[in-house]
């Protein structure tokens, strides 16, 4: 065990800082539990001055190696002590909060000594005095057992020798490549410093994990080393081998149930022998129907980790609420129904997964109880019925918040919830009714947001105090600086907040102010009211607007490092401003645009924001446009392709989709637009534009184009372009002829080879006298 001493310091030295935590030091002057407490701490620090001592010495031996096993148990006692100490102190301040706000907990007088001693409950009864006893006898217990294993390591012959060196060689580009020999206090002080931190800060600062299909794995040598130090602590067995693993195996304390092949019901009374069981998981290959036991938790009340997930889980018994250590369960993909009242007692998880319990439609009503809750994993309608879920002041990720009377969620509790990172959505924000009340969220303090959505309810009757009403709350929910993502929807105000840098009234581009400098996507849908943006914040680089009232865009459009811009139902939107050159994705649908937009040339953008891909900006007088993906859906006003964008080579593109424009007639003229058609290797689609003409001209396709739709443009396939498809691979082009020797005489005679062929609709001679105009429509 070379280094097992300086994992169990570390351990010593996280039992000493909770019991020198503020919530423990205040209910033990309660208790009367302050003296053992205060030896407690000396004993602790007497055996972390021994295994620093030893950690400077090469100690070697069968006595010492016992030793530590000996410490290590006693450690995992002490350590099962102190949780349940932390347990009474916050069950204690939680009631309080619930019950005693006027000055009685329960059916007893608070003591109001001190604000704080008022908080935490001094009530002198009968339960209070039987826990005070309980506890200070197991704290007596525990620091005379540790008082004995210090004396032991003093009489023991410890060997000194020197130090020596460890020689690892890692074979992974997750640590480093080349061999390193690192001395025993390099390896212990690396090790050590990984434990002292959080399953994230150590895969996110030290590459050490990483998540292949949705799993977190590590390298063999880590896993080899983890399973090296727990050796004595933990057993992996298959169902068959429970009843037949030795006595001594019983005392182990991390165990896995892995079987291949596991019985229809899996029997699990066997685990009741398993008294001091931390980790308790099945990993089993098929899906097995598993009955947790109503009394099983009262046996293994130790448990930190509890991993029951793919299985067949229908339900928790009871019983669960008494694992007062518990930090960790999964349940996912389990069939489990609901989760008893009694879970919301486990104040000490700090990991919930619920993904994949398709049956699990609501959680207990007091949830907001597991107030060290840092990860919760579910269906985020269930997430949002979460009464008074701003208690859980932990929690890191939260889809949705929203925000209800009847689940007592104000838009105000947001400002405790400060560690939320990732995607916040905020709905119902018509139900905040004053500034004041939006700016009690205190959005700007949530530092690890990186995208946030607020969303008003949509169909809602607008009216002008509506209107102003919504303009007031929007500017009270500034969000953070470092925000990458907005998204606003439906929004019924007709201005935009000061904080957005958008319609802010200043003399040029370059003097905006750094509000939501970080800001790289914009999202606003449903704001009908929205007439005009004046100006957008300088780092954007995704823009998109749906279902706005939009007549125009900022004249200063150019300068943004925009790499997307996606319009979608603008219909009073009748043109765009000159576009940068960084702009990879253009999709227009539903917009009153009269002609394309154009390129800006020869004018300087933005510099490149960190983070930002640098490839949109090698390029900066704007002279070579990175266009590769042009959709133009569903425009009535649009007739022409030869004013815009298209005239012009654009190298880069390589999907062209135009769909639903019934008054297009004409395609741009020119070698640049050529060119720009040649290029085209992924997509070209040509959807229901029954007035627009043929192909120019010598126009040809991309030889290796992926992709290629015609339907409902009658005018387009020609016999130049069916001379072309024999070498694509997706072809769909619609046809009409007046009959089957038309169709052979037109496209038939230049397709070689087709894997499907459709003669949807032969004419009869009667029928060919028709008027020849609308015979050639189709």
């Amino acid at each position: 065990m070379p280094i097992g001493e300086a994992f169990l310091s570390a351990s010593l030295q996280v039992l000493f800082d909770k019991l020198a935590s503020p919530l423990i030091s205040e209910l033990g002057k309660l208790q009367g539990v302050k003296y053992e407490i205060a030896r407690l701490k000396r004993t602790l620090k007497r055996l972390k001055a021994m295994l620093h001592d030893a950690e400077q010495k090469v100690v070697e031996g069968v006595h010492f190696t016992l030793w530590l096993r000996e410490l290590q148990t006693a450690a995992h006692a002490a350590e099962d002590v102190v949780d349940e100490f932390e347990y009474e102190a916050l069950r204690r301040e939680l009631n309080c909060r619930r019950e005693g706000r006027h000055g009685v907990c329960g059916n007893y007088p608070i003591f109001s000594t001190s604000g704080r001693l008022g908080k935490l409950c001094s009530c002198l009864n009968p339960q209070t005095v039987s826990f005070r006893y309980k506890i200070a006898h197991q704290i007596d217990g525990i620091r005379r057992k540790l008082d004995e294993i210090a004396k032991e390591k003093r009489d023991l012959d410890v060997n000194v020798g020197f130090p020596r060196e460890i020689q690892q060689s890692i074979e992974t580009t997750a640590l480093s490549a080349d061999p390193q020999v690192l001395g025993r206090e390099e390896v212990k002080n690396k090790l050590v410093k990984l434990l002292l931190r959080t399953a994230a800060d150590v895969g996110y600062t030290s590459s050490l994990i990483q998540i292949v299909n949705g799993r977190y794995v590590i390298h063999d040598l880590l896993h080899d080393l983890g399973q090296s130090m727990l050796e004595h602590e933990y057993c992996r067995i298959g169902l068959a081998q429970v009843m037949k693993i030795p006595e001594d195996a019983r005392s182990k304390i991390h165990l896995i149930v892995d079987d291949p092949k596991p019985p229809h019901e899996t029997k699990m009374e066997v685990l009741y022998e398993f008294k001091s069981l931390r980790t308790l998981s099945f990993w089993f290959t098929g899906v097995p129907h598993i009955k947790v036991p109503i009394d099983l938790f009262y046996a293994v009340k130790c448990l930190r980790v509890l991993d029951l997930s793919y299985t067949s889980l229908g339900m928790l018994p009871n019983s669960i609420g008494c694992l007062k250590h518990l930090r960790y369960i999964d349940l996912r993909e389990t069939d489990i129904e609901c989760l008893p009242d009694s879970f919301c007692a486990l104040y000490n998880l700090q990991t919930l997964k619920l993904e994949g319990c398709d049956k699990l439609n609501t959680l207990p009503k007091g949830m907001s109880n597991l107030v060290n809750l840092h990860y919760l994993e579910a269906k985020s309608e269930v997430v949002s019925k979460i009464a008074e879920i701003g208690r859980l002041r932990h929690l890191q990720y939260l889809e949705v918040f929203s925000i209800s009377d009847e689940n007592k969620n104000r838009i105000g509790d947001l400002k405790n919830m400060k560690e939320l990172r990732g995607t916040l959505c905020i709905q119902n924000l018509e139900r905040v009714v004053t500034r004041e009340e939006a700016a009690e969220a205190s959005l700007k303090n949530m530092q690890y947001l990186e995208s946030l959505e607020l969303q008003w309810a949509d169909g809602q009757r607008i009216t002008q105090e509506r209107n102003d009403l919504a303009d007031s709350i929007i500017e009270g929910l500034q969000p953070p600086q470092s925000l990458k993502k907005l998204t606003i929807k439906y929004y019924p105000g007709i201005s935009f907040p000061s904080w957005s840098n958008i319609n802010v009234s200043i003399p040029s581009f370059e003097s905006q102010l750094p509000i939501l400098s970080s800001l790289r996507t914009l999202n606003i849908t449903g704001c009908w009211h929205l007439k005009e943006l004046s100006h957008l914040p300088s780092a954007l680089e995704n823009l998109i607007l749906q279902e706005v009232g939009l007549v125009v865009l900022p004249s200063s459009l150019h300068h943004l490092p925009l790499q997307q811009l996606v319009l979608r139902l603008a219909l009073d939107l009748h043109e765009l401003p000159l576009l940068p050159s960084t702009l990879r994705e253009l999709a227009i649908e539903a917009v009153g645009l009269q002609s394309l937009p154009k390129f800006c040339r020869g004018c300087e953008i933005s510099s490149a924001p960190s983070g930002s891909d640098t490839d949109a900006y090698k390029s900066s007088d704007c002279t070579e446009p990175a266009l590769s993906i042009l959709k133009i859906h569903a425009c009535p006003h649009l007739t022409t392709l030869d004013d815009g964008m298209l005239k012009h080579h654009l190298k880069h593109l390589k999907v062209l989709s135009i769909k639903d424009c019934w008054y297009l007639e004409d395609w741009p003229e020119g070698g640049g637009f050529q060119s720009t058609f040649c290029s085209l290797d992924e997509e070209l689609s040509i959807e229901w534009c029954p007035k627009l003409k043929g192909l120019p001209e010598g126009t040809k396709l991309h030889p290796s184009l992926k992709k290629l739709v015609v339907k409902g443009c009658p005018w387009v396939p020609d016999e130049l372009m069916f001379s072309q498809v024999h070498n694509f691979d997706d072809v769909s082009v619609e046809k009409r002829y007046l009959n089957l020797e038309h169709s052979a005489n037109g496209a038939l005679r230049h397709i070689l080879t087709v894997d499907l062929l459709a003669i949807v609709y032969l004419q009869e001679e009667e029928e060919e006298e028709e008027d020849d105009d609308e015979r050639s429509f189709w």
